[in-house]
């Protein structure tokens, strides 16, 4: 590491601040200072020696501490990130879902089935229930061959939990105009976030009262 770059990591680490033997350029001058130290019995060789302990500890105090100012900013910038990507996680569910009802409305089979986990399940509010898409795709065949029937939704709630899983709730009717058919249900779809995908995985619809 170069001298600036050891300096803006630490300013204790500089070669001017830990001394001569940490600097190659004045290594012959310390040397020099050594063997004189010994060879008159001055005892300038024990001090040098705990000088430079004393550098080095300061040196190793000043990397500690430009680490713990520094820990606080990564984890921010950590948490930063998780928001970010739980922000974008929630635009693409408000894509998907959209997609689903969208789709499903305006006989776009194909749409219908891509936005589905090839494992979805899906309860109807008569009580059948359908498991992995081929089945819930052929107990829909008529809806998207006959292409008249009138889908209509209210959104009622949603909770989307990162990028993993989501709910939403909607009161939503079905109706065949020719032969008379309406049925309205509180309907309820989880998905699941997979390979950069939110797919709807389950749904559930519960018929309200005669009526209402």
């Amino acid at each position: 590491m170069s001298p600036e770059l050891r300096t803006a990591a630490c300013p204790a680490c500089h070669p001017a601040v830990i001394g001569p033997v940490q600097n190659p350029v004045l290594w012959p001058r310390a040397r020099a200072r050594t063997v004189a130290s010994v060879a008159n019995g001055s005892g300038t060789h024990r001090s040098g020696g705990f000088a430079m302990r004393k550098n080095t500890f300061r040196a190793i105090v000043g990397v500690l501490a430009a680490g713990a100012v520094a820990l606080p900013g990564i984890a921010a910038a950590g948490a930063d990130g998780d928001r970010s990507e739980h922000r974008g996680c929630a635009a693409r569910f408000d894509e998907a879902q959209r997609i689903d009802m969208e789709s499903f409305r305006d006989f776009d089979a194909e749409a219908w089935r891509d936005i589905h986990h090839e494992d979805a399940v899906s309860v109807y509010a008569s009580g059948h229930r359908f498991s992995g898409i081929d089945a819930i795709m052929q107990a829909q065949a008529s809806h998207f061959e006959n292409r008249e029937a009138i889908w209509t939704w209210t959104e009622i709630d949603r909770h989307v939990f990162g990028c993993k899983t989501a709910v939403i709730e909607y009161d939503a009717t079905y109706e065949l105009p020719s032969i008379g058919f309406k049925s309205r249900a509180l309907t309820v779809v989880t998905y699941t976030f997979e390979r950069g995908r939110w797919l709807a995985v389950y749904d559930q619809g519960t018929a309200f009262p005669a009526g209402s």
